[in-house]
């Protein structure tokens, strides 16, 4: 049973506040049927607005640890880049993947699912290798780094676009537009290398 539905139990059939027995039958009844609803959409696959599939949860993680390692990226290129447009660059994407971390958290509060709080190791190795370079050195590696991984990024969220979470796909959708535009920045600063 869950919490909610365990709490409306306690409420209709413990506290009795205003309920008359036949009030109380009827609201434990109500609960039942809604638990075996629940129970037959998991069974079935149908929606459960507080819980995701494996994939989905596996996804869930990726993203965030995805967006954690930009985040930090982003924040070493704005304190190690000279070049203007590389930084604002990095600003926008440190304050975008921010966001998206931030709507991500609350949807996998909601779900259940538990995120990471750290990039994966392999990220950390990126940033740590990224945080011995300087100058156009340091430019062309950050922004290399950035193209790479906002085209895998792309590819994870075009897979999961059509979730049936509606939720966790009105999500994916939102950030689409915004990985691509990030890439195509990036690309941009790429091909005006050297620009102050």
């Amino acid at each position: 049973m869950g919490t909610t539905a365990t709490a409306l139990l306690a409420l209709a059939l413990g506290t009795g506040v205003g309920y008359t027995q036949a009030q109380s039958t009827q609201g434990y009844a109500q609960d039942r049927n809604q638990q075996d609803r629940m129970s037959q959409d998991r069974d079935t696959g149908a929606y459960d607005a507080t819980s995701v599939s494996p994939a989905v949860s596996s996804f869930m993680k990726v993203a965030a640890q995805g967006n954690l390692a930009e985040i930090k990226l982003a924040k070493l290129a704005q304190d190690k880049s000279n070049r203007n447009d590389v930084k604002m660059l990095a600003k926008k994407i440190e304050r975008d993947h921010r966001n998206g971390q931030d709507e991500l958290e609350a949807i996998a509060k909601m779900k259940n699912v538990d995120l990471d709080d750290n990039p994966t190791e392999e990220q950390q190795s990126a940033a740590k290798r990224l945080g011995d370079l300087k100058g156009d050195e340091f430019d062309a590696a950050y922004l290399a780094e950035m193209a790479q991984e906002h085209q895998a990024d792309i590819a994870a969220f075009k897979e999961h676009q059509n979730e049936d979470d509606p939720e966790v796909a009105t999500f994916v959708k939102s950030q689409i537009p915004i990985l691509e535009y990030h890439l195509d920045r990036v690309k941009d600063v790429q091909k005006h290398g050297g620009g102050k």
